[in-house]
């Protein structure tokens, strides 16, 4: 069973979904991706996912354990980056 994030991380990410910031995520495999995050999600087997728009707006949903950083993009947001 994937491990779930931490409650003050987590909050990080439904800030992002709330003010829809455009953001870079990296992931643990080192890959990158940029677009809006939009809500989180957790399946029947207790998976929590971020539901995420990529810029050329294919949505997608990414385990949250597999989440390395997350870079905020949009001026003025309230955080710039979190280390998950």
């Amino acid at each position: 069973m994937a491990k779930l994030l931490q409650c003050d991380l987590h909050d990080y990410l439904e800030i992002a979904c709330m003010y829809q910031y455009r953001v870079e995520l990296e992931l643990l495999s080192g890959q990158r991706i940029v677009g809006t995050p939009k809500t989180t999600k957790t399946s029947s087997e207790k998976r929590e996912f971020l539901v995420f728009i990529r810029e050329d707006k294919t949505p997608i949903e990414i385990e949250t354990s597999e989440l390395s950083s997350m870079t905020v993009l949009t001026r003025g947001a309230k955080f710039e980056r979190v280390v998950f």
